[in-house]
């Protein structure tokens, strides 16, 4: 039987009750998301403007209201409403699928899905919801959309688990296979798609057979910091601070960058580079410290994970931001360095240049080439008037396409256009 959605007619001024689920919201213990922090953003965009928003995201943390980062300000209208769950599997399953990863993977993200469509019905019954907005990233609201009578889904397409086992990661997964039929099949059946860069949204039409026209470009947002400094262009620096930030993995591009700085600290000694991000059982730090023993122990620090504050002070301080990422459908860490008014680097592929506007808020090297990447770095390390006319060209971009005010207008605007 066909499923049916419901919905209202609104006005510019409705208030819209709107659900966000997603697999990751942030928390004390999860801080470098990019889906988590453009949902903290967009919550906090859209109830700003006055909407009433619920949050349902999964966690497999026992949380308290101090473990989760709500933010209150003079903007904020309305309360955003928190619904942590968490999936764990039945003894017997871990028992009986020991060792096999991958069964046991896909059977929690099953798990998950089965169970998320629970807990939504509940909150769309109670809270009487108009809207859900949801990431096709772990496929939570596939089991929902079969459901009748539900409100509309509208699915932001990030990276496709497609696009990751074929062209962006070191090995082939049979479970991210199963997993990535999964997502297609959620996408597909979503009411409306919305992605943040045409680029990505070509390359999700191509892979997966759908119109264009399906998808609305909503570009992410972020809460501006408000008191930064830029570099003065006269003033030379007896140091150059590097900051990359970001998971420590393939897609990533970790490993050119660690290739690409004894090319850079071998014709420059006065570069300090600051690493920020989860290196798992620390396998590149250790790979890098291998290769060249103690050689740029003083130039290059591996920080792990650290706290929004922190981070805060880390993007403030550094003079130029790097991220060799193989691919980003977006690259939301660029628009956060850019917002500090710090020059950036990064390469040329997936939606990174809509971001990065080459030669005037940042440099593009080519994906996966350390010489190219290294050279790019010295350029902007040494000239102090470039980094100074592209930091500020990049926090004038940051604030005319990339704030949380700008995303949540859009979103809005967005649901007003599909429901009936």
């Amino acid at each position: 039987m066909k499923k049916t959605t419901t919905g209202k007619a609104f006005q510019s001024d409705s208030v819209i009750n709107i659900c966000i689920v997603t697999p990751h919201y942030p928390t004390r213990h999860l801080v470098n998301s990019g889906i988590a922090n453009h949902f903290y953003e967009l919550a906090n965009g859209l109830s700003q403007l006055g909407h009433q928003v619920h949050v349902l995201f999964v966690t497999d943390k026992n949380l308290t209201e101090d473990d989760i980062l709500v933010e209150v300000s003079e903007n904020q209208k309305v309360k955003i409403y928190l619904h942590p769950i968490s999936i764990k599997l039945p003894n017997w399953i871990e028992t009986g699928f020991k060792g096999r990863w991958a069964q046991i993977l896909i059977l929690k993200k099953l798990g998950t899905i089965l169970h998320t469509k629970k807990v939504l019905s509940q909150l769309v019954k109670k809270h009487n919801i108009d809207v859900i907005e949801t990431t096709s990233y772990d496929f939570l609201c596939l089991a929902y959309l079969f459901k009748r009578n539900r409100p509309l889904i509208v699915t932001r397409v990030s990276t496709t688990l497609k696009q990751i086992n074929r062209d962006h990661y070191e090995f082939v997964s049979r479970a991210i296979k199963i997993a990535s039929a999964l997502e297609g099949l959620m996408i597909r059946l979503s009411d409306r798609l919305t992605t943040h860069t045409l680029a990505h949204r070509d390359e999700v039409c191509n892979d997966f057979k759908i119109n264009q026209d399906r998808f609305k470009i909503i570009p992410h947002g972020i809460q501006l910091p408000e008191k930064i400094t830029f570099e003065k262009s006269y003033q030379p620096l007896k140091k150059i601070n590097v900051l990359y930030v970001g998971r420590f993995e393939y897609r990533k591009g970790i490993d050119v960058l660690l290739e690409a700085i004894p090319l850079v600290l071998e014709k420059m000694n006065k570069i300090y580079f600051t690493l920020v991000g989860q290196d798992k059982d620390y396998n590149y730090q250790q790979n890098f410290q291998n290769k060249w023993g103690k050689k740029f122990n003083d130039c290059v620090n591996f920080i792990g994970t650290v706290n929004s504050e922190n981070l805060h002070h880390m993007y403030q301080e550094c003079d130029l931001f790097v991220a060799a990422s193989r691919y980003e459908s977006f690259g939301l860490i660029y628009v956060e360095a850019m917002s500090y008014g710090k020059p950036v680097i990064g390469c040329k592929t997936g939606g990174i240049p809509e971001v990065i506007e080459e030669k005037v808020t940042g440099l593009l090297a080519q994906p996966g080439d350390s010489k190219d990447l290294a050279e790019k770095i010295l350029k902007l390390a040494g000239d102090a008037d470039l980094r100074h006319q592209m930091g500020q060209q990049g926090r004038l971009r940051v604030e005319r396409l990339f704030s949380r005010e700008q995303m949540a207008k859009q979103t809005i605007k967005n649901y007003s256009v599909i429901l009936p």
